[in-house]
């Protein structure tokens, strides 16, 4: 177990916490709906960063690395490819009426 496969998710895992509540911060005061999704995918990326960290740490199970998959191969990507596509569909419907 190297230093670095364990320090490195775990400061992935905060630093994504950080960024999530900034996002959510955004969301309660502009009420877009791309900040929440984005929001909800950071917490998505957090759990699973924070899951390679347990993984690294204190060795992997067959829950924890089924967990960690799960969330890290489905609910990362879709989450943030979903608010891409709402915040850009926005401002593509918005310019295209007229």
């Amino acid at each position: 177990m190297s230093f670095l496969n364990v320090v490195l998710p775990l400061g992935s895992s905060v630093l994504s916490f950080v960024f999530a509540a900034m996002v959510f911060d955004q969301w309660l005061q502009r009420r877009r709906s791309f900040q929440l999704v984005w929001g909800i995918g950071l917490v998505w990326y957090g759990i699973a960063a924070g899951g390679e960290f347990v993984g690294a740490a204190l060795g992997w199970s067959e829950p924890l690395y089924r967990t960690w998959y799960l969330i890290g191969a489905f609910f990362v990507a879709a989450y943030p490819g979903r608010g891409r596509s709402t915040c850009y569909g926005r401002a593509r419907s918005a310019t295209s009426s007229g």
